[in-house]
């Protein structure tokens, strides 16, 4: 009797207090989306990452000027 008194009570209590960030602002509401975007929404790929491989300048050596002293 006991064990069922007070698991009732419980439940009411469970029913009429809740955790305090369970019921004030938006964020309670079930329909609430977070504002924050996944990285993957506003950074396709990574700053570090090219799209195409970097032409680097470069000559044949028998082209190539000599400017050492002779």
């Amino acid at each position: 009797m006991a064990k069922s008194a007070s698991n009732s009570l419980m439940q009411i209590l469970k029913r009429f207090i809740k955790k305090p960030w369970e019921i004030t602002g938006p964020c309670a509401h079930p329909e609430y989306k977070s504002s924050l975007p996944l990285a993957v929404d506003y950074r396709v790929r990574c700053p570090a990452t090219t799209n195409e491989k970097p032409i680097v300048p470069t000559s044949l050596p028998e082209t190539v000027y000599d400017i050492k002293n002779s």
